[in-house]
């Protein structure tokens, strides 16, 4: 999870292309979830992970 932000039992992330689709999406069990990527072709993603009040962090990432 993003440094400052902390996991409960709504935690959930997605990942989406530039124009807004989301393509992967899934709750986060634990400081140290990984995010398989692997399917995704290469290009820029976001990652957004956000709880149930809304609080969200969003990434910026490339997958080569």
């Amino acid at each position: 999870a993003p440094a400052g932000f902390s996991i409960n039992d709504s935690t959930m992330y997605h990942v989406a292309d530039l124009s807004g689709k989301i393509l992967l999406q899934n709750k986060i069990s634990s400081n140290t979830e990984q995010i398989n990527v692997n399917d995704l072709p290469a290009g820029m993603y976001m990652l957004r992970v956000y709880s149930g009040n809304m609080n969200a962090k969003t990434i910026k990432f490339v997958k080569e």
